[in-house]
């Protein structure tokens, strides 16, 4: 089971279009921190913030683990740990599967009642 603790922080970090676009990039490979700010200025317009801003962005995702940063000499380098995603993907499964299964038998219910009227 999920630790619903985990998944809150995951959603909370992801619910930012500044954070999401993080996670994005690197998604594309590690970077330092001035790297990743470039980058992403660069690739959007709306990822204007401020060094203070993109700092504590950071600082929520690495708390929610999809985020880790490793001190090289001056600089950080910044990578993305997907595990915490595949406990947001285990649990939108498990939700997946809750809704198939519901949706599966008011089917076989729905599909009796018409047969019903069609016999009777």
């Amino acid at each position: 089971m999920t630790n619903a603790a985990t998944l809150d922080r995951v959603f909370d970090a992801l619910a930012n279009e500044s954070r999401r676009l993080i996670v994005a990039e690197l998604g594309r490979g590690p970077a330092t921190t001035p790297e990743l700010r470039r980058q992403l200025h660069g690739r959007s317009l709306r990822f204007a913030v401020s060094k203070q801003a993109f700092s504590k962005h950071l600082q929520i995702l690495e708390s929610a683990g999809l985020v880790e940063r490793e001190r090289q000499g001056r600089t950080d380098q910044l990578r993305l740990d997907a595990s915490a995603l595949n406990d947001v993907t285990s649990w939108v499964g498990s939700i997946t599967e809750m809704w198939r299964h519901n949706l599966d038998r008011l089917d076989r219910v729905l599909t009796d009642d018409a047969d019903r009227e069609e016999d009777g």
